[in-house]
């Protein structure tokens, strides 16, 4: 690999870090930043529906297609011009998201019991707890709600770029052993 695409790579990997940080330390720029990605994200796949739609009317002539464009076309819009709203309301569906999530694990650890699976009790208390935390955070959305989606962002971002940077590291040192010494 050319010594320029493993510092990049490393570069990326630092930048992913730092970023990951930044979101954990500003829970309220990580959230409005969510929200403006959001309108991104679905006013460009309505763009991208709307085009398939008429790159395929002749094949597909169902309407669902084009209304489901618009739909996402229109949300889009909605999410990039209120981002305050969306940014208020994304803590409350992450909040109620985990507490289904937390209910359904704790259920499904007795599925894992039934067939005899022996840490069937880790999955019951994850779900025990992560059902906890969606009801605090239900009670406390712009703080526990906020604070959690934030941390889980940061947190993402930082394995990510921790990712980026063993992976340079992997492949010097494979380099090393595979690529004869000048």
């Amino acid at each position: 690999m050319k010594p320029s695409t493993k510092i990049f790579a490393a570069l990326a990997g630092i930048a992913f870090v730092a970023l990951g940080i930044l979101c954990i330390c500003n829970p309220g720029a990580t959230i409005l930043t969510l929200a403006v990605w959001l309108g991104i994200i679905t006013l460009c796949s309505g763009i991208s529906t709307l085009v398939m739609y008429f790159r395929t009317r002749r094949y597909l002539p169902s309407g669902n297609m084009l209304l489901s464009a618009i739909f996402q076309i229109i949300l889009g819009c909605i999410f990039l011009s209120h981002n305050l709203f969306v940014a208020g309301t994304l803590p409350i569906i992450f909040a109620f998201w985990i507490l289904i999530e937390g209910i359904i694990l704790a259920v499904r650890s007795f599925d894992f019991k039934a067939i005899h699976f022996s840490y069937w009790w880790l999955f019951l208390i994850l779900g025990i707890l992560a059902a906890l935390v969606g009801l605090y955070s239900i009670r406390e959305p712009f703080t526990t709600g906020a604070f959690a989606l934030s941390y889980l962002v940061g947190s993402a971002l930082i394995f990510i770029g921790v990712v980026y940077i063993m992976t340079v590291c992997g492949i010097s040192s494979l380099e090393k052993k595979v690529l004869p010494e000048d």
